[in-house]
């Protein structure tokens, strides 16, 4: 995985027709283009009234993790890289201690040293390249980010032919406005089978 600073990747949006919206935590096309897509969605209920407040602890990010994998693998079979990791609202890791959490066993020994590879690089800040083959890489920064941290990051490929918006309120939305890449990621995500999360398709409400 290799980094690009903020201002390179927000030129490189501007570039692709999107823009962030005024809080800085979505992207839109700046022509105001309707998108097609569709979100993933976590509908577990937790188990009892006091896990609705309990942060997720590391190995209890199966369906954030897999949600987001399946997004790296949408690429990997579009052919769409670069895919573009941005931290929207904070810093990698969220500009906290990353050792405690590791201690106490809410971040696992891979989350960290992915976080320590970012960090080490003086790339906290900056903005992952992820190319082919990446995307469990990719999935190390992202889950803890969106889970632990609660930060929005966006996926966003090359061109901007799609984006994904990974949130922390455990759902995924994938976007693009080409009926071809749409066409190719509904065909390729049906074809995955039965997966953990619900998948909630854009034309349904339409």
């Amino acid at each position: 995985m290799n980094f690009i600073s903020e201002t390179d990747f927000l030129s490189k949006l501007a570039a692709f027709g999107l823009e962030p919206d005024q809080e800085g935590r979505e992207l839109r096309y700046r022509d105001g283009s309707a998108t097609l897509g569709f979100d993933f969605t976590n509908l577990d209920v937790p188990m009892t009234e006091e896990s609705l407040y309990e942060s997720p602890g590391a190995g209890e990010h199966g369906v954030e993790g897999a949600m987001a994998r399946v997004i790296f693998t949408l690429a990997e079979q579009l052919g769409k890289f670069p895919v573009y990791l941005f931290a929207a609202d904070d810093e990698w890791g969220g500009g906290e201690e990353r050792a405690p959490l590791a201690a106490a066993g809410r971040l696992s020994k891979e989350e960290s040293a992915a976080f320590a590879g970012a960090v080490a690089g003086g790339h906290k800040m900056d903005v992952g390249v992820i190319g082919p083959g990446e995307g469990d890489k990719a999935a190390l920064l992202v889950v803890p980010q969106t889970t632990l941290f609660q930060g929005v990051c966006h996926a966003v490929a090359e061109g901007g032919v799609f984006w994904a918006t990974l949130s922390p309120d455990e759902e995924v939305s994938f976007n693009t406005r080409d009926q071809a890449v749409y066409d190719a990621a509904r065909a390729a995500l049906l074809a995955m089978g039965p997966l953990p999360f619900e998948v909630v398709w854009v034309e349904d409400f339409l």
